[in-house]
């Protein structure tokens, strides 16, 4: 039975949710298998000439001293370019500086969030009680977007989801498509934790569309 473990992640350290804490997840799993949410196209630069780092790839590093793994790099190469995330970066900013409700909530549980994930690490972003406050940022953003009726902002917002339901179903296919080719016992497929609510319904259409079942541990 090929049993796939999601961790939630967050690409940088905050407290408890450090390189070091995934680490010791990983000991207690022992995967065979780890997929990263990182393209094929970034391995060397993080993997052979270290000139990049994150959370992820720190802890992946530390595991590969003393054990030996498969690591498949699922994210996809077509990666959009800096206006994208300068335009995200804008409309974020454009919340974040609002002084209706929709900017206090987006303030609020944003820093909510960061202080639970420094206190209580890969616990609280793998739990309902994260993907319900990320859920309320994501509806403070919209609202916003909705009551501006600023077009432009519309289009980024619609452009950032369209990315990541892409971004999503191209690492699934991807992680299917290995399972379907190779045989292994415990793996682990490490995302970000605002992916975890979309990821995890894309995961129970895929194991009634695949022909291939997998066995995933939340």
């Amino acid at each position: 039975m090929y049993t796939i473990h999601l961790i939630c992640t967050s690409h940088a350290d905050n407290g408890m949710c450090n390189s070091i804490e995934l680490f010791k997840l990983f000991k207690q799993i022992e995967p065979e298998v780890i997929f990263e949410e990182l393209p094929p196209s970034f391995y060397e630069k993080f993997y052979i000439e270290k000139s990049h780092s994150n959370l992820e790839t720190n802890a992946i590093k530390m595991y590969l001293e003393a054990s030996e793994i498969k690591q498949v790099q699922v994210d996809s190469d077509d990666i959009p370019n800096e206006t994208f995330f300068h335009n995200y970066k804008k409309l974020i900013s454009k919340v974040e500086g609002r002084t209706n409700i929709n900017g206090f909530n987006f303030r609020r549980l944003i820093y909510q969030k960061k202080i639970y994930t420094n206190l209580y690490g890969f616990n609280f972003i793998n739990s309902d009680n994260c993907m319900e406050i990320n859920n309320g940022i994501y509806e403070a953003i919209e609202n916003e977007v909705q009551q501006l009726k600023d077009k432009d902002l519309d289009e980024i917002l619609s452009c950032w989801k369209n990315v990541n339901e892409k971004r999503e179903n191209f690492m699934l296919q991807n992680i299917y498509d290995f399972s379907k080719n190779h045989q292994y016992k415990k793996a682990i497929f490490m995302i970000g934790h605002a992916h975890r609510k979309s990821i995890i319904s894309k995961i129970q259409n895929y194991n009634e569309s695949h022909e291939i079942r997998l066995n995933w541990v939340y």
